[in-house]
């Protein structure tokens, strides 16, 4: 199992807060409710969103909470990523957690009575094309904890056979804060985390291996405001970032690549969304792209220059549903998109601005193919 330094926090944040109660209503027969969220790869809960607004964004949530159980759905582009299940004891800790993807078990945590998690069990489909309900999986890894005085002390991965993967362990200051997690492979080779506190807050993190180490800085209200790579010294890359006021809500990003020569900027919008980016090589911009949204949140017109070319992405709406979508590059069509009356859709495709075939869908099944030559139909196929 690769775990990286995101996994590595994230396990922390599970066990140091352990004592956490899940929220639970007055009422034992309440029903459960529904609520989408603007998330990211790791599936937190940004900024809830309305349900008609998720395809606006990348990453959406939705979480399903009763007293007993929560669901956790996390949507990419729309298509589901996994599916996060956990079920509570009678004082809304934690006893149990699984996450499946493609209807298959992935990953399975244990809890201790104080709620903190005791052992992870992480596997993998044996063909991860065809995974489904039934779908055979391997294990992976296991990864156990030890506590002491109530704090995360050390964590143990090991492979399917037995052998450790990896070894963690976590030091601590006198006021409880984390100082130092030291990680050592199989191999010997070691990575350190370091952890600088004011006032009760991360202000700085370091993560080095062997030469190479990466720098990260903190606000005041905990936000990243700029992240280092350097190589013996010598910095090999930067990223800063800025945010609207008084929000945790990134506002702008710059991404700079020294060893390329390369700088990346990336603009949002107040609800998180990717409103503008562009890439500059030296002094020469070698692409950019604008997005507009509808007063929905929903993607409305999407333009990106290349180069000398220009690509315009439109889409149109009916109520809740996407009913067009058109793609042209320098004015001739690529892809046209339509909703038809039946529910199904229909996709054209142009070669050199002429039509050449027409697809038509099911939901995504394909169910008919045409092949167009000279505005004739010259060939269709029929999916079963």
């Amino acid at each position: 199992m690769r775990i990286t330094f995101r996994s590595i926090m994230l396990v922390f944040l599970i066990a140091f807060m352990a004592g956490a109660v899940h929220p639970q209503s007055n009422d034992a027969d309440a029903s459960a409710t529904t609520r989408f969220y603007r998330s990211n790869a790791i599936g937190l809960e940004l900024e809830e969103i309305r349900r008609d607004a998720v395809e606006a964004h990348e990453y959406v949530l939705a979480v399903t909470r009763t007293r007993e159980h929560e669901l956790r759905v996390l949507t990419h582009d729309g298509t589901e990523n996994r599916r996060t299940q956990v079920f509570f004891d009678d004082r809304g800790r934690p006893r149990s957690e699984t996450v499946t993807r493609i209807g298959v078990e992935l990953i399975s945590r244990e809890f201790d009575a104080a709620g903190r998690i005791t052992r992870e069990e992480v596997s993998r489909p044996v063909d991860p094309e065809t995974a489904d309900a039934d779908g055979a999986v391997v294990l992976e890894s296991v990864t156990m904890y030890a506590y002491r005085d109530g704090r995360l002390v050390a964590a143990t991965s090991l492979d399917a056979d037995g052998e450790v993967n990896s070894h963690d362990e976590y030091v601590y200051r006198a006021d409880g804060s984390l100082r130092r997690i030291v990680r050592t492979h199989a191999d010997g080779t070691e990575r350190v985390s370091e952890f600088g506190v004011t006032d009760g807050r991360v202000v700085e993190e370091r993560h080095t291996v062997g030469s190479r180490y990466e720098l990260s800085r903190f606000d005041d209200r905990g936000r990243v405001t700029v992240r280092e790579q350097r190589v013996s010294d010598a910095r090999v890359g930067k990223t800063t970032y800025s945010y609207h006021p008084g929000t945790e809500t990134t506002a702008y990003v710059r991404d700079e690549d020294i060893e390329a020569g390369s700088v990346e900027e990336r603009w949002y919008d107040e609800a998180g969304r990717l409103v503008e980016d562009r890439m500059t090589v030296g002094t020469v911009v070698v692409s950019s792209s604008t997005r507009a949204f509808d007063e929905h949140g929903r993607p409305e017109r999407i333009t990106t220059l290349t180069g000398t070319r220009t690509r315009i992405e439109l889409f149109e709406y009916d109520g809740d549903r996407l009913v067009r979508r058109e793609l042209t590059e320098d004015g001739r069509p690529v892809v046209i998109e339509v909703a038809l009356d039946d529910g199904t859709r229909r996709e054209d495709r142009y070669r050199e601005g002429e039509l050449v075939q027409r697809i038509f869908f099911d939901g995504d099944r394909r169910i008919r193919e045409e092949v167009v030559r000279d505005g004739e139909i010259i060939r269709v196929r029929e999916v079963q």
